[in-house]
């Protein structure tokens, strides 16, 4: 072939180039945390590639601070989302179902997350910073989607989210399986807050993103390319990843006690440049 791009992975990019080296190799990033990589991967990737693309600017930033690295053929090209699939109509036409289907009544505030259970993903703490919320208002919910997709799920932690949501009992705590992307839809319409709280490496998130292209608001930590596609208090709210016990759950009381402002946050995604579609 004439051009060879590899994802994700060193080992497959080190391949390729070694099993055709006559050929272009760009290799392409998902993720936020380039610079984590061991010094001689990075160094090997970025002398032999002849171009590097990434889902965000941190992560060329993160191999730069971490190994004064710099590639003079970079090229950022964000995660897309179907806008026409997700949107503020389309969730507000499911909403109604979706509530029924999930036994939730139209006064329920529900929070979600979608994603691999995983403490990296800060699950613990948006559990914590949920049940501290829930003392102040009865009418919050939690749903949790994802488990036993990822074979980077955490056993032990998918069994203690099982253990509190019994012990919380009537539902408040809502553990779904995972869904299929053109399912999500449905779960997006019942929702009122999306929260992602991951705690090191997030390029940008298609379930943030969905969220956003739906209308929702959404609480994210100040993590990787997060703050590329999210202005803080105008498209979301951004929390400090190292202060999450004490942003977290006043980033969600603000949005619970705000009805107008979870709104507001919604339809500024599709209304201002924050978001590019």
């Amino acid at each position: 072939p004439d051009i060879i791009i590899s994802h994700v992975h060193y080992y497959l990019f080190r391949c390729a180039k070694r099993a055709a080296p006559k050929s272009k190799h760009i290799f392409y990033f998902h993720s936020s945390n380039l610079g984590d990589w061991n010094q001689n991967e990075i160094r090997f990737l970025y002398s032999k590639a002849d171009g590097i693309i990434s889902i965000c600017n941190f992560a060329f930033q993160d191999a730069k601070e971490k190994h004064n690295l710099t590639h003079p053929n970079t090229e950022v090209v964000y995660n897309g989302v179907d806008t026409n699939y997700f949107s503020m109509q389309k969730r507000k036409e499911n909403r109604k179902l979706s509530r029924l289907t999930y036994g939730l009544n139209d006064e329920d505030i529900v929070i979600l997350y979608a994603g691999r259970i995983h403490n990296s993903k800060g699950i613990s703490l948006i559990i914590d910073a949920f049940i501290d919320c829930y003392e102040i208002n009865k009418n919050l919910k939690l749903i949790i989607v994802g488990s036993g997709h990822s074979k980077y799920d955490d056993q032990e932690l998918a069994n203690k989210l099982i253990r509190t949501s019994s012990e919380i009992g009537g539902g408040i705590i809502k553990l779904i399986d995972w869904v299929d992307n053109y399912e999500m839809i449905n779960i997006y319409a019942l929702a009122d807050i999306s929260i992602l709280a991951s705690l090191n490496a997030e390029g940008n998130s298609l379930f943030i993103m969905e969220s956003m292209a739906c209308g929702l608001p959404v609480i994210c930590t100040n993590v990787g390319g997060l703050t590329e596609i999210i202005t803080n208090n105008k498209t979301g709210i951004l929390v400090n990843k190292d202060n999450l016990k004490d942003e977290l759950p006043r980033a969600i009381e603000r949005l619970i006690e705000d009805e107008p402002l979870r709104v507001q946050l919604g339809e500024n995604v599709n209304t201002t440049d924050g978001f590019e579609i």
